[in-house]
């Protein structure tokens, strides 16, 4: 969750007809993007400034279920060095939720379908550094990143050990692109704004 990142999402193309179109039918269809190429650029500000690249490396089945196998690769430069990290992360999703993956089973609940400004929820955890998380989503907003102008949710996750509050992470989702927007979390100066979006190569 902390390098998500990210979790992208994907909106279904409406058709324009002669005849007046429905309000409900004018809102976007949150999906996600499941093509194997899809590839998220962002600049990464924290304890180090470099760039993250998300892509898309295999798409895959778990129990009927779809399961998005992401690589994330780290780049910066230290003491006048190049360097970088390689990261794997596993998105499903389940009941209408993307979950990310935590050895066998969904961890962390990213996002609800379709999100809804109110919507709350909670998950116990038992393995990590804390015990609990809460998850709202709080308003829908316009924000401006390095990609471009964005319509996206806003979503804010605190984490908890009892009444503890330990860490807050706020991340904005969009339509079509998925993570626009991060910061916070278990590195609290940790910021990631979307560079470039480029949706993987169709297929026929």
């Amino acid at each position: 969750m902390r390098q998500l990142l990210a979790i992208a999402l994907l909106i279904l193309a409406s058709v324009v007809a002669a005849a007046p179109v429905p309000k409900e039918a004018r809102k976007p269809n949150w999906q996600f993007p499941t093509l194997v190429g899809t590839e998220w650029v962002y600049e990464t500000a924290g304890r180090r400034n470099g760039l993250t690249t998300d892509t898309i490396a295999e798409v895959g089945l778990r129990r009927g279920d779809p399961m998005i196998h992401i690589r994330s690769t780290f780049e910066c430069v230290i003491e006048g060095m190049e360097t970088s990290t390689i990261n794997a992360t596993r998105l499903i999703v389940r009941d209408g939720c993307l979950w990310e993956m935590a050895g066998d089973a969904p961890g962390f609940l990213l996002l609800k379908f379709p999100p809804r400004v109110g919507d709350v929820w909670e998950r116990k955890h038992t393995a990590l550094a804390f015990d609990r998380t809460v998850t709202r989503v709080v308003v829908e907003e316009r924000i401006k990143v390095p990609a471009g102008t964005f319509d996206c949710v806003k979503v804010e996750t605190r984490a908890y050990t009892g009444d503890t509050l330990e860490w807050t992470e706020t991340n904005w989702y969009a339509p079509v692109v998925g993570l626009v927007k991060s910061t916070g979390g278990p590195i609290k100066e940790r910021a990631k704004l979307l560079k470039t979006f480029t949706p993987g190569p169709a297929e026929h």
